[in-house]
């Protein structure tokens, strides 16, 4: 099977600056497995064009990797206004495979305007502000070096790939002793607690900053600019999907069949996955048992009622429902369909057989230019089915998750059709209609909540069960 892994969800989190940002240029190295992937640059000073009190800070994250055997190369590019250290206007522009989304964030008292431009497409939002601090990079919001160990402090950070707001907690730990290139060092340790994944962050007692470490295997260490803007090795990108799968303890005998699972999770909260007609999942002394028992799609008459369900309707980010295009072909697809089942399972066999793989592309894209280029990784399958469905006027949302095939759970995205009742998965990247026990849920909804999932970083999964009925 050629799994379409979702590993590029956790993308948007690798925040660009975990050092204090100061005036001139910073440079940071990427790295994975120990080999460099990348590199982010900041640059920070007054800018009196908009304003008095008013300093810019612009980044850039490169980063030169592979996803399932595919070169794939993304680049970040942004700019924050600050005043008193809030920011006032936010922009940045996400680029990969001749691809783009530029995002423009006006910050007003109480809300937030969003122009989003992705792939030639326009819209705009409105964002409430969240109550409590919003920041541009969670250090800024403690003195690094100097806030006592077991301060905590929450704040907002915006996310440019979701358009939305993320809570994070920031953590001051105890220092501990480190190796670095000029040997060991006793550093102060901060905890980034985002819902996705924990960044650790390494400052000397003054606030240098020493290295970061994510969630996702990644490491950001101090370079120089003629380092870091060096070529990297040839024959040396770090496979994404290989890097973030999760190998369990013990085997699910044919994955796309299965009916039931049962996983032991340890060593991670998940208190915020979903437990719901799909799964349940429940604490125990050992870690978060989860059963996965996904439901069948009722035959109900097509079209349904929506009961309940009509958010999952309309128009949302990347999900043009709404589109004369979209609606005409979901008719076309449905035309003389008489119950859910069959009316579902057409779109689910037109994005299956029309997509074809293309793991090279790291933004995000609308629905419409998905249909355009027809190729795309798991989470272009999703937007294109959800879309479909919604224009169908059935009421659907993306799921985000993992999914076990070749041994191992890699991440991955998929659709869930609401048939009146439940919530029924539909995975459009693989020709079985019905989806399998091997799909692991980790969140659900629109773009900004389905796309936002927590990362399984430092986890252990053990199979206890599996069954084919």
């Amino acid at each position: 099977m050629k799994l379409l892994s979702g590993a590029l969800f956790t993308l948007s989190i690798i925040s660009p600056v975990f050092a204090q940002p100061v005036p001139g240029e910073t440079f940071l190295g990427l790295y994975m497995q120990n080999q460099r992937i990348g590199y982010s640059r900041s640059f920070q000073a007054a800018d009196a064009s908009k304003g008095p009190g008013i300093s810019r800070l612009d980044s850039l994250t490169v980063m030169d990797a592979a996803l399932l055997g595919t070169p794939l190369k993304l680049r970040i590019d942004g700019s924050t206004w600050l005043k008193n250290a809030q920011p006032v206007r936010m922009k940045f522009k996400v680029s990969s495979a001749g691809l783009n989304q530029s995002v423009d964030a006006q910050f007003r008292t109480k809300d937030v305007v969003v122009d989003v431009e992705n792939v030639g497409k326009k819209t705009r939002s409105v964002l409430v502000k969240p109550k409590g601090e919003i920041v541009d990079d969670p250090m800024t919001s403690l003195t690094a070096g100097h806030a006592p160990v077991g301060t905590r402090k929450v704040v907002y950070v915006f996310d440019p790939m979701t358009v939305s707001f993320v809570r994070n907690e920031v953590v001051v730990g105890k220092p501990q002793s480190i190796e670095t290139s000029n040997g060991t060092v006793n550093a102060t340790v901060v905890d980034i607690l985002d819902p996705r994944m924990t960044t650790r962050v390494f400052l000397t007692a003054k606030g240098d900053f020493i290295k970061a470490t994510s969630g996702m295997g990644i490491e950001m260490r101090p370079l120089g600019r003629q380092e870091a803007l060096a070529a990297l090795p040839a024959g040396t990108s770090v496979d994404l999907a290989s890097a973030t799968l999760i190998r369990p303890e013990g085997e699910i005998d044919a994955p796309r069949s299965t009916r039931k699972v049962t996983l032991l999770v340890q060593g991670r909260s998940l208190e915020a996955v979903p437990s719901d007609e799909n799964q349940t999942v429940t604490k125990t002394e050992d870690g978060y048992k989860v059963d996965i028992h996904p439901t069948e799609m009722s035959n109900a008459p097509y079209p349904i009622a929506s009961n309940g369900q009509e958010g999952f309707l309309k128009q949302s980010l990347l999900l043009a429902s709404d589109a004369p295009r979209m609606q005409k072909l979901a008719a076309r697809l449905t035309k003389g369909k008489t119950t859910l089942l069959s009316a579902a399972r057409a779109i689910h066999d037109f994005v299956q057989t029309t997509m074809v793989p293309n793991a090279g592309m790291g933004v995000l894209r609308n629905a419409e230019e998905v249909l355009d280029r027809k190729e795309g990784v798991c989470r272009d399958y999703a937007v294109l089915t959800t879309t479909l469905l919604r224009s169908a006027k059935i009421p659907a949302r993306l799921v985000g998750g993992m999914v076990f095939a070749d041994g191992a759970f890699y991440y991955h995205a998929w659709s869930e059709a609401w048939d009146g009742k439940n919530w029924v998965g539909i995975d459009s990247t693989l020709p079985e209609f019905r989806i399998s026990a091997a799909h692991l849920k980790l969140s659900d909804g629109n773009v900004d909540k389905a796309f936002s999932f927590p990362f399984l970083e430092g986890t252990r999964i053990k199979v206890l069960n599996s069954q084919m009925r």
